[in-house]
């Protein structure tokens, strides 16, 4: 995607679409950096320097013609980048939870496979073999599935309760020292 960018003697020649670098501004003011990801000063001064190419983009409208959070979070979120406190915090909730889990001594990864066997072989009521972080496999009795059940399932409760809390952050900092307490 390109923007056009005036020039010297009204022509106008077309900037490069960088969604790691661009800028997005709301009739209200807001300015949005996708590269620190945070609402700007009008006089930011990289944002002072990206206008020296050309305007920002208009900030995006949701379906009832309002310039929210949301409808920009659409536009960034294929790039990995975050629009508010909200979004930030489910990502980061993402992040520390697949950071993984400790059962009986062993790390495990809290991702698809791991949870995909953990769920088949609780269904199955069976014995079963989990991939441990240091790449061994494990073999796991009844019980100690049902150890590593608890584990899983105390870890995940654990960043449930954080993002609650971190919603109510007013910056992305107080968002990671909430996920990050002991």
């Amino acid at each position: 995607m390109s923007e056009l960018t005036p020039v010297s003697d009204g022509i106008r020649i077309a900037r490069e679409y960088a969604p790691f670098t661009w800028y997005w501004k709301a009739e209200d003011g807001r300015v949005y950096s996708s590269k620190r990801e945070l609402i700007v000063d009008e006089t930011d001064t990289d944002y002072l320097a990206f206008l020296e190419g050309g305007p920002a983009t208009e900030w995006p409208r949701d379906a009832g013609g309002n310039q929210t959070d949301a409808a920009l979070q659409e536009v960034v979120e294929p790039y990995g980048k975050t629009v508010g406190i909200a979004a930030f915090a489910a990502k980061y909730r993402d992040m520390v939870e697949r950071e993984g889990f400790t059962a009986d001594g062993v790390e495990y990864a809290y991702d698809e496979l791991t949870f995909r066997m953990i769920t088949i072989a609780v269904l199955a009521g069976d014995d079963t073999h989990l991939i441990a972080k240091d790449g061994s496999v494990n073999a796991l009795s009844r019980s100690q599935l049902e150890s590593v059940v608890q584990a899983m399932h105390a870890m995940v409760d654990k960043y449930v309760q954080r993002y609650g809390k971190a919603l109510s952050a007013k910056t992305r900092q107080e968002v990671i020292d909430i996920f990050r307490a002991p």
